[in-house]
């Protein structure tokens, strides 16, 4: 329901809107193609300290986009793995080429 004094919008008559969903401050996105879904369960690789590869089980919360939202498991800061994700073994040394939210719309845009 919504105001409309002027009586822009009349019965039968149609209009294109823009609904702002739920804003939930500090939370954390990441690619949808970071994370493994394996019987009911979500999991995604982070890079330690030491530049070394961990599993991490994840619980996810609603898709925005490509990206989706991390409700447990992940703390602010922490790195994921987006690509190679299957060829990184737990505990595997990693070379890290960092990329950013922007990077990744950009491939996607592009292919």
């Amino acid at each position: 329901a919504f105001n409309n004094p002027q009586r822009f919008l009349l019965p039968g008559m149609f209009a294109k809107i823009v609904a702002l969903g739920e804003m939930r401050k500090g939370a954390i996105l990441i690619p949808q193609r970071a994370v493994k879904e394996v019987l009911d369960e979500t999991f995604v690789k982070v890079i330690t300290p030491e530049n070394k590869a961990e599993s991490r089980k994840v619980k996810m919360g609603e898709r925005v986009g490509n990206m989706w939202v991390v409700n447990e498991g992940l703390a602010a800061g922490e790195l994921v793995i987006v690509e190679g994700i299957d060829k990184a073994q737990q505990g595997a040394d990693l070379k890290i080429a960092m990329v950013t939210a922007d990077d990744l719309q950009t491939s996607v845009k592009e292919n």
